[in-house]
């Protein structure tokens, strides 16, 4: 399984390890996605689909795309450490208390 730094415009928030990317897209939107419940019938959720504005994770939530939220996939712990080694401790401990342990163990 790889590790999976996710983050948006302040900087990295949230860490997913043990886990398909897939697994922490879908704990990523459930902590911080702002959910697109106001799409008031198929013709707008397509319309949104379409234009890249909402997605659908697997767990079937709908969230709005934040245009600024990027991830980082590390195929080792290594280089995972490597990584975190570079952030404030500030963010380091942001990221922390935003940690996800996936279901699928070795």
């Amino acid at each position: 399984m790889k590790r999976y730094l996710f983050g948006h415009q302040f900087g990295p928030v949230f860490l997913a390890i043990k886990s398909t990317f897939e697994e922490a897209l879908s704990e990523w939107d459930e902590r911080h996605g702002e959910r697109a419940d106001d799409l008031e019938d198929d013709a707008a959720f397509d319309a949104a689909l379409a234009d890249g504005e909402v997605r659908v994770n697997d767990g079937g939530t709908v969230v709005y795309v934040d245009h600024y939220e990027w991830f980082r996939e590390y195929d080792t712990g290594a280089d995972l450490r490597a990584a975190l080694e570079d952030l404030s401790p500030s963010a380091r401990s942001r990221i922390g208390r935003e940690m996800y342990v996936g279901t699928h163990w070795r």
